[in-house]
């Protein structure tokens, strides 16, 4: 299992590359397909003529230690945006109270489902999950609201039968096993998760990784896997204002450290970015010349407000209107919306 890492993987996509025929050809990656994306971009830089990262995960951050912190931004930031809506706010005064009592409850006494128990630590699992999509996420303080009542048929509307999709365990860890444990310790993913509520630290900490990694028989990457990638390759760069995962910090780090690069903070969007209707516009502008910053025409179609120009960084842009917050339960054509949207971006 010790083959399955980025570097390996970045050989064989280089050795693809030349089977094709191809002098140099772009690069599209998101989550851990930036990771292979900006290794690619290091070993192998004369095959690549452009680079597009979507949720970034640089090489040099602590993507175990800072799970629990980052998960509980994303949910300050999600809350922060109900409150900006009068219907919501008025609705969900206090989503974060509400589920630190629900996940007390359920700690105490689980919920039994037809086939599992749920516990206050599944709760905050799969909110989390939730807070990937852009579409599932405006339903998240309406869960907790019903949960406080116990009412927990939304959430399993809404997160109920996610398949899975294409998704290795196996390649996941043999990748966080060799590339993130090594680098991190227990006392850094304590010392980092102090300031997080127990709540969410209970259903995101980055201490599970390492509970897991003491049975996975991979060895420890090489120190230049926890280094980060300076390229003078063109880069665009995208994040979603409410990833709960690769948070716009990191797509601002990789972005100071590639002098090429263009970044897009987008504020409607979450975990996969790329994939709305304007982010795959950027992309199509972007690659046409990767010298040029891209067009962003597609903005003029957002709902108010459509675009913002403040400026992130040098050439970092901030588009897109906050996404709306449900306040009553689904239909069943929106919970079909909703797991379509999850099954996309939790196996990306």
């Amino acid at each position: 299992m010790d083959a399955y890492d980025s570097a390996q993987n970045a050989r064989d996509l280089d050795a693809i590359r030349q089977a094709l025929g191809y002098e140099a050809w772009n690069l599209l990656g998101i989550s851990y397909g930036t990771r292979l994306a900006l290794t690619a971009a290091r070993d192998f830089p004369a095959g690549v003529r452009a680079l597009v990262i979507d949720a970034v995960v640089p090489l040099e951050v602590d993507l175990l230690a800072n799970l629990a912190r980052n998960a509980q931004s994303a949910f300050e930031i999600a809350f922060a945006a109900c409150q900006a809506e009068d219907e919501c706010r008025d609705k969900y005064p206090n989503s974060m109270a509400q589920l630190e009592t629900v996940f007390t409850t359920l700690t105490e006494e689980p919920l039994e489902l037809e086939d599992t128990a749920l516990t206050g630590s599944d709760f905050v699992a799969v909110l989390f999950n939730l807070l990937y999509s852009p579409v599932a996420l405006g339903y998240v303080p309406l869960i907790i609201d019903a949960a406080a009542e116990g009412n927990f048929d939304v959430l399993q509307d809404l997160s109920a039968n996610l398949s899975g999709g294409d998704f290795s365990l196996a390649m996941h860890l043999s990748v966080q096993c060799a590339e993130e444990a090594p680098f991190t310790s227990r006392e850094a993913i304590a010392s980092a998760e102090e300031a997080v509520r127990p709540a969410i630290r209970a259903g995101t900490t980055g201490l599970d990784y390492l509970d897991h990694c003491e049975d996975f028989p991979v060895p420890p990457a090489p120190a230049r896997e926890n280094q980060a990638v300076h390229s003078a390759l063109p880069t665009l760069v995208f994040a979603g204002k409410f990833d709960p995962i690769t948070p716009p910090s990191y797509s601002e780090l990789a972005h100071q450290s590639l002098p090429n690069s263009f970044s897009f903070l987008i504020e409607n969007e979450s975990h996969g970015s790329s994939l709305g209707e304007c982010g795959q516009s950027l992309v199509s502008s972007f690659l046409s010349d990767p010298t040029v910053e891209p067009s962003s025409t597609c903005l003029s179609g957002l709902s108010p407000p459509s675009f913002e120009g403040q400026r992130v960084s040098d050439r970092a842009r901030r588009i897109g209107a906050a996404p709306r917050f449900a306040t009553h339960s689904p239909s069943k054509e929106q919970i079909q919306a909703v797991r379509d949207d999850l099954e996309m971006r939790l196996h990306l």
